[in-house]
């Protein structure tokens, strides 16, 4: 869906404002609801488990700066959408801080 440039304006300043369209709309109240069918790939024990793994293999430690704790990101090294026998291998998985070491992975512009 295309917003113009107003629309895009009332958008930020609802959010500034904290007036979000979206606040309280959960479950079956939230537009992409789908009878409780949850399709998030970090749910579930399997997801859980493996994370778990990765993060103890590592020692909580981000595996490129050293950073412990704080906000870590247990990273796919095979892409979970290419490789989904590997998904919950803990050999496919990094403990990555999320800044800035995961976003670098994700948002360095070619």
């Amino acid at each position: 869906m295309k917003v113009n440039a107003e629309g895009r304006e009332r958008m930020r300043k609802a959010q500034l404002n904290g007036n979000n369209w979206m606040r309280g709309r959960c479950k079956e109240n939230h537009p992409n609801w789908k009878n409780g069918i949850h399709r998030d790939k970090h749910c579930g024990k399997d997801y859980e488990d493996w994370r778990k793994a990765v993060y103890e293999r590592d020692d909580y430690a981000c595996i490129k700066c050293g950073k412990r704790g704080g906000e870590l990101n247990a990273h796919h090294t095979k892409e979970w959408s290419e490789y989904p026998e590997l998904r919950f291998v803990i050999s496919n998985g990094v403990t990555l801080c999320e800044i800035p070491c995961h976003r670098q992975i994700h948002f360095t512009p070619l």
